[in-house]
């Protein structure tokens, strides 16, 4: 699963890029009509993508069943519904311009270019995908875990300074405790004569 997440990522991450700044350069269409390009473009590889996710082995039919599930054909349909009459009647909701036949083949063709990317996704042998997420991530994780360690003293010591200078803040939180899935122990009240083992 995360190899599909990461992978898909660096693809549409790359294909708004281009578009983004390079696509002036060799797309002669005005600057509203290139944001309308991006925008149609990134809905349409979410749309794309859906059927990608439909699978988180790496076997690469994607379509399998696809008729049997109701749920998916459904939703499918009111997102391409929903960004065609986005992009024809909602300009100035959504800041956009009208697109015509050139522009709307280059937003979905650009976008379901991600289905045969998902398969080379998968054909990455997964071995291969663990050691370079482990190499890469590690020094993520390393600057992550004491930045969280940090945030959670600060927080912690904010949370009682405000506690000490509050006395009403203090008195509900020793009446409703909950924290960290710690409770506050409590003895046992008990009366009559404990040793001799006569509870009243």
């Amino acid at each position: 699963m995360w190899k599909m997440i990461i992978g898909q990522a660096i693809f549409q991450v790359i294909a708004t890029f281009v578009l983004h700044f390079a696509g002036p350069k060799f797309l002669s269409y005005p600057e509203a009509e290139m944001r309308t390009i991006i925008f149609n473009m990134f809905v349409w590889l979410q749309i794309f993508n859906q059927y990608n996710n439909r699978r988180l082995d790496n076997k690469l039919n994607i379509f399998v069943n696809i008729h049997k599930n109701y749920y998916f054909i459904g939703l499918n349909v009111v997102m391409v519904g929903c960004q065609v009459v986005i992009v024809f009647f909602g300009s100035t909701a959504f800041s956009i311009v009208r697109l015509n036949g050139p522009q709307w083949a280059l937003s979905v063709v650009v976008a379901i270019l991600c289905i045969p990317w998902g398969c080379c996704v998968r054909l990455f042998p997964d071995q291969w995908f663990g050691v370079t997420a482990k190499f890469v991530g590690t020094p993520f994780v390393l600057v992550y875990r004491p930045l969280a360690r940090f945030v959670d003293r600060v927080s912690e010591k904010l949370r009682f300074a405000k506690k000490d200078s509050d006395p009403e803040i203090a008195e509900s939180e020793a009446s409703s405790y909950s924290g960290k899935g710690k409770s506050p122990l409590q003895g046992a009240r008990t009366s009559g004569d404990v040793e001799k083992g006569v509870l009243q």
